[in-house]
């Protein structure tokens, strides 16, 4: 389901709710109005009979009179009680319709704006993505130039470095693209711990240019788990990224893996400084940054893309990404897949 199709669910049931609200009170009104009515016309004929009851010497049928009257009053409540349920039902049926076509009609403009933006990002994303591979090639075979200063050198390789970012960040909008247009590969069966292997190797350079370790940890030897296989590894990929960042140098990082009958647990756990409880449930929204200070003093890169980006695909794998963390004490994120 779509955030639109999700927005325009929520709205319908807002809707439907306001207007069977209404309806309840509107109704209650009348029908506390009608029994005012009805009680004041029984009362008046309630008065009638006993007049006639005092006055008729053998008052056998004012009586029969007034036992089918309160027969017929207590018949009149009920079908009132009845017609103003109906009613609100009918009111509650419609009023569902016409508010899920309500909430349509709203969302269509704002739905029609985002896939513009969509478009925009995802073709500017594909259009950027072959001038920084050529960009970050020429560097890479400038700086191999033994005659250049050190002066040019070291510019070239902040040079560098930005390319390298900004290649990240087109990868991670290519990446939310794919994920909105419903782009998947076929599941395929793996094994958990060729996964957290291949995982390692990958950003194995990036943790020996700050001493850390990788310490791959699977509770059972022969764990698999069925999903796709592009879309786990990119996952794990950002996941240790971002652990990688964040941890002092010559620290560890923990990549472990569980199985129980239905789940596929994997967790990620560093030895950095921790996130503080109020930024918890923050740090996957898009482009989120905890402050400027953190991110400069560990010399840290990224444009808080990573994280969102890894809640999306775990997402549309059926899973979902948890976090656990304390100032001083590191952080555990947690992917939970299903195991087919």
């Amino acid at each position: 389901m779509s955030e639109f199709s999700r927005a325009r669910f929520r709205l319908t049931i807002w809707y439907t709710m306001i207007l069977f609200v209404v309806s309840v009170l509107l109704s209650s009104l009348y029908y506390w109005r009608s029994k005012q009515i009805i009680a004041l016309q029984s009362q008046r004929l309630e008065d009638r009979i006993q007049r006639d009851l005092l006055q008729e010497t053998v008052p056998m049928r004012t009586r029969m009179r007034a036992e089918i009257f309160e027969t017929e009053l207590s018949r009149v409540h009920n079908q009132l009680r009845q017609q103003i349920i109906l009613i609100n039902l009918l009111v509650l049926g419609f009023g569902a319709g016409a508010s899920f076509v309500l909430a349509g009609k709203t969302l269509q403009p704002i739905e029609r704006v985002f896939a513009l933006q969509r478009a925009f990002i995802s073709d500017a994303a594909h259009e950027l993505k072959t001038p920084l591979t050529v960009l970050r090639t020429a560097i890479e075979v400038s700086l191999l130039e033994k005659k250049i200063g050190k002066f040019a050198k070291a510019v070239l390789q902040e040079n560098l470095t930005d390319v390298a970012n900004l290649q990240i960040l087109t990868e991670n909008l290519l990446s939310l693209a794919r994920l909105r247009e419903g782009i998947q590969t076929d599941k395929i069966t793996l094994s958990l711990g060729e996964v957290l292997q291949t995982a390692r190797k990958q950003v194995l350079s990036l943790a020996r240019q700050k001493d850390i370790q990788i310490e791959i940890v699977i509770t059972k030897e022969r764990a698999y788990v069925t999903t796709h296989q592009q879309s786990l590894s990119r996952i794990l990929m950002l996941l240790l990224d971002n652990a990688i960042k964040y941890s002092p140098e010559k620290s560890k990082i923990l990549l472990s893996a569980r199985t129980t009958r239905q789940q596929v647990f994997i967790s990620v756990k560093d030895q950095g400084e921790g996130i503080a409880p109020k930024h918890l449930k923050a740090v996957f929204d898009r482009f989120f940054r905890i402050s400027e200070s953190r991110t400069k003093q560990n010399d840290v890169g990224g444009h808080g893309l990573g994280l969102s980006v890894a809640k999306e695909l775990a997402s549309s794998l059926g899973g979902s990404i948890s976090l656990r963390s304390a100032i001083g004490k590191g952080s555990d994120f947690t992917i939970s897949l299903p195991v087919g």
